[in-house]
C-alpha cells in the first residue's frame, strides 16, 4: 500500500472514477458525461479558489473533501435517473434533465 497525500493526487480522478458511476440513462445520452465533466473543469477551480479566500471553515478541509461532498450531492439529484424494476426512465426525462 502507498500512501498519497490528497494534494498530491489532484481532483481529476476523484471525478473520473465519479463519471464512471453516474446513472446508466445519464451515459446513454450522448455527449451528457463530456458535458458534466466539461462543468467540473469550467467551475470547479474558481469554486474552490473563491472558497479558500472568502469562506472560513468551522472544520479545515481539503479539496479532495470538498469535490467528493459535491459530488455526493449531484448523487442525490441523479438518483431519479437510475432504472429500477418498478421505475423506467425515458430518454424524455434525461433530455429535461439536461
Amino acid at each position: 500500500m502507498v500512501y498519497m497525500e490528497p494534494g498530491a493526487l489532484g481532483n481529476e480522478p476523484l471525478i473520473k472514477c465519479w463519471l464512471n458511476t453516474i446513472p446508466e440513462t445519464f451515459k446513454k445520452r450522448k455527449g451528457m458525461s463530456e458535458a458534466i465533466n466539461s462543468l467540473f473543469n469550467k467551475y470547479m477551480y474558481d469554486m474552490l479558489k473563491f472558497m479558500r479566500k472568502n469562506m472560513k471553515e468551522p472544520v479545515f478541509t481539503v479539496d479532495n473533501n470538498v469535490v467528493q461532498s459535491m459530488t455526493r450531492i449531484l448523487d442525490c439529484y441523479f438518483a431519479e435517473y437510475i432504472e429500477t424494476e418498478s421505475r423506467k426512465v425515458t430518454p424524455e426525462d434525461v433530455e429535461t434533465f439536461e
